[in-house]
């Protein structure tokens, strides 16, 4: 999942407690 922007790199710890990857982006986003 390096192909991702940094800021995906928040979005692996979110996903370790079962986040969407949409919510992610979302709640990065904002």
């Amino acid at each position: 999942m390096e192909k991702y922007k940094p800021k995906f790199c928040v979005g692996q710890l979110i996903h370790h407690k079962k986040f969407d990857y949409h919510g992610v982006v979302l709640g990065i986003d904002e």
